[in-house]
């Protein structure tokens, strides 16, 4: 009879459970990685043209408008007022600012806006600073972000007719512009931003007289264009012999 058979049946299986030789996997004493957070875009910018109004309670709104650039939270860009009589935005001067997430703040001169972003909209306060004898005031900001996007200075002309000379007018988002020179004129004179023929400015009778309100002179210096009436305005010089 074997009597070592027990033996080393009892010896593997001590040896199987101190080596971990069991094909059943080990559960880990590790707890699992926290999963990952997804981030969401940072889609917050104030980039953008800005129309709106300013309100102090007990008055009447007033319209305005902000050309903000965002670069990371930098504020920069310009500031408008409407001018009433005219109906078009004045630039008033330049701003600068800060935002941290929604909330932003700038400032314009002596005036300080801030606020809340959310999507296209803002709110806030506007803060005008005091100025001699007038106090500071604080008036309610209600912004909305336009999509209209300024025309050039060619279109601003052809829109307005104006083929010669300065112009200035409400350009197509309602801000004033004054183009220096829409175009020049290749015969005649520029007159109210239109190219007009100059007045008998014919060198034969024939197209003088083809002109409105002219007549030839032949009397004066040999022949000039002249309006109906007129007479001759230089000393025509003796002539020769």
């Amino acid at each position: 009879m074997n009597f070592h058979a027990p033996t080393l049946l009892i010896t593997c299986f001590v040896t199987a459970l101190a080596s971990g030789c069991s094909e059943r996997p080990q559960a880990s004493s590790n707890p699992p990685p926290p999963a990952a957070t997804a981030q969401a875009p940072l889609t917050d910018s104030l980039t953008g043209i800005w129309v709106g109004t300013m309100a102090i309670a007990g008055s009447t709104s007033a319209s305005i408008r902000y050309e903000i650039t965002d670069n990371n939270g930098q504020l920069s860009g310009n500031a408008f007022d409407l001018e009433p009589s005219r109906n078009q935005f004045i630039k008033t001067g330049t701003l600068t600012g800060t935002r941290t997430g929604t909330a932003a703040q700038w400032t314009s001169g002596g005036d300080t806006v801030s606020g809340t972003l959310s999507g296209d909209s803002f709110t806030g306060t506007l803060v005008v600073a005091a100025q001699g004898p007038d106090a500071s005031m604080t008036a309610q900001v209600a912004l909305e972000r336009t999509t209209c996007v300024a025309e050039s200075d060619a279109a601003f002309c052809t829109r307005l007719n104006a083929s010669c000379g300065q112009k200035a007018a409400a350009d197509n988002c309602g801000v004033r512009r004054a183009v220096g020179n829409c175009g020049s004129c290749t015969s005649g004179t520029c007159t109210q931003n239109q190219c007009q023929p100059e007045a008998c400015s014919g060198t034969t009778s024939t197209t003088c007289n083809g002109e409105s309100g002219c007549s030839w002179n032949s009397n004066c210096c040999g022949g000039v264009c002249l309006p109906l009436g007129g007479t001759c305005p230089i000393t025509c010089p003796p002539p020769e012999g």
